[in-house]
């Protein structure tokens, strides 16, 4: 009976022995299967952040291509020449001794009577106004600073 006993200790043994292989071949097929799952969310990440990147590079493409050089210089040179114009009105005055202060809150009053007639004009059309009407109510004190500001500038151009 021993070596009954003995044959089924080796029978035994030899399975344990061929399950462990088996538990060690399994876990390596496991970690390879980890280690590829890893792999493949570290590339869709990396596509992720390469088209996030992209899409980046043509958005400030276009806006480079929207602010070049040339516009900035051209708001620029606009600027100065309004500057250099209102230095200009401002020169007049002072030739002219006209406190700059007083001239511009009479601008500052026409223009406001200009909007008041323009909000009454709304108003008005609102209340089946012909349009015409409306239109000369608008545009009463225009030829009045259109005449004024002629006559600064003509005044700047003939000194």
């Amino acid at each position: 009976m021993k070596d009954n006993k003995r044959e089924k200790a080796k029978l035994l043994l030899n399975q344990s022995k061929i399950f462990s292989e088996q538990i060690k071949t399994a876990s390596a097929e496991l970690d390879m299967l980890i280690n590829q799952i890893y792999q493949l969310e570290s590339a869709v990440m990396k596509k992720g952040v390469f088209q996030v990147l992209e899409k980046g590079n043509l958005i400030l493409k276009k806006l480079n291509d929207d602010f070049n050089i040339e516009k900035w210089e051209e708001i620029s040179e606009d600027i100065q020449e309004m500057k250099q114009e209102q230095n200009k009105i401002s020169q007049f005055l002072l030739n002219h001794k006209i406190d700059e202060n007083k001239f511009n809150e009479q601008i500052n009053i026409e223009l406001e009577e200009i909007i008041k007639l323009q909000n009454q004009g709304k108003s008005e059309k609102t209340t089946n106004q012909p349009e015409e009407l409306a239109i000369k109510s608008n545009t009463q004190n225009v030829p009045l600073i259109v005449e004024k500001t002629h006559l600064i500038k003509n005044k700047t151009l003939n000194e």
